[in-house]
């Protein structure tokens, strides 16, 4: 274990392991040749490299040689001599693409107070920075946007309020300079203390509205942005009644081959309940000696699906779950859903 200190604040602080709870931060620890000596499990996944592939090698040999001299050798430099580095910069990261981040180089000193590593904090904002770009079109005009806009104070009392969130307010029984209910209240200290936005969905008048908590944290106060879904809920509502009611079996399935959704159909001619098929591969539908050309072809579907007929008319067979061979004819077609295809 290295243990390492902070020169601003005199603090010691034990990596390894480093933080691993939070998806959208990155963090590595850098000796002063430029060498990984341990990353948190956040950074390994978005560059799609295990621990053992990235710790023992340099920056350069990670990012590039071209990047490295060009963007972040100076920063470590200016590390090593005791200053702590804040950017904002677009990263390109191997397995999420380009990223808008916030990057914090921290001088890391010994038990002798020598600076012998760097540590860098990586916090991905790209969301973050779509919502604030967002909200600023949207609240260029609150008092006439007709969706609720509203401002909360750091002890949550209502500063500011549209016309369009009247609704709101009288079902909440506050108005303009008092307190949110408490359970709303709540939400919103939590989001302005931890500096993320939220969103929280609620149902009011028989309508559902989805809302962006956006905190501004120098400001001490939440914004908060709502939206009418009641629409997109009842059309989604739709297409369950149909999806659970078509005639053919319907299996949902991620680009990794996992099933996601099942309709009633296909618990029908399979024998499975709902639990036995989610989160499972879809090769349990397939007889075990075509299991592994079945993955090749699905894999083929997905690398390309826009250049495939949508009906393949394929005759095929498939297995039940006690194991009878079934004939079946299937067709294939991609769908785009908020988390990709």
């Amino acid at each position: 274990m290295t243990t390492i200190s902070s020169p601003n604040h005199h603090l010691h602080r034990s990596i390894t392991p480093l933080s691993n709870r939070a998806s959208n931060i990155f963090v590595t620890l850098v000796d002063r040749n430029y060498i990984y000596q341990t990353c948190n499990k956040a950074y390994c996944q978005a560059h799609n490299k295990t621990s053992s592939e990235i710790i023992g090698f340099t920056v350069a040999e990670l990012w590039g040689n071209q990047s490295f001299k060009n963007s972040i050798q100076s920063n470590f430099d200016r590390c090593f001599t005791g200053q702590e580095i804040d950017e904002f910069i677009w990263l390109n990261f191997a397995s999420l693409g380009w990223r808008y981040a916030h990057v914090t180089y921290i001088p890391a000193r010994d038990a002798n107070g020598e600076i012998t590593h760097c540590i860098v904090v990586t916090l991905d904002i790209t969301e973050q920075n779509r919502v604030e770009s967002e909200i600023q079109l949207l609240a260029k005009f609150p008092s006439e946007n007709p969706n609720p806009v509203l401002r909360i104070a750091s002890e949550g009392a209502i500063i500011y309020a549209n016309a369009a969130s009247q609704d709101l307010l009288a079902y909440w029984g506050c108005k303009v300079d008092e307190l949110l209910p408490s359970d709303i209240r709540n939400i919103v200290i939590e989001c302005r203390e931890s500096g993320q936005p939220q969103a929280i969905e609620m149902a009011i008048n028989e309508r559902i509205f989805v809302f962006t908590l956006l905190p501004v944290v120098d400001a001490g106060y939440v914004n908060l942005y709502g939206r009418d879904i009641s629409a997109q809920i009842q059309a989604e509502r739709r297409y369950r009644v149909l999806f659970d009611n078509a005639p053919n079996a319907i299996v949902v399935v991620d680009k990794e081959g996992i099933i996601q959704q099942v309709n009633n159909q296909t618990l029908k001619m399979f024998g499975y309940n709902r639990d036995e098929l989610i989160n499972t591969p879809v090769e349990c539908l397939i007889p075990q000696m075509l299991r592994e050309r079945h993955i090749s072809l699905r894999n083929s579907f997905y690398n390309s699906p826009y250049e495939r007929v949508s009906d393949l008319g394929m005759e095929l067979t498939a297995q039940h779950k006690n194991g009878t061979i079934l004939s079946v004819e299937i067709s294939l077609s991609a769908m785009d859903t908020p988390d990709g295809q």
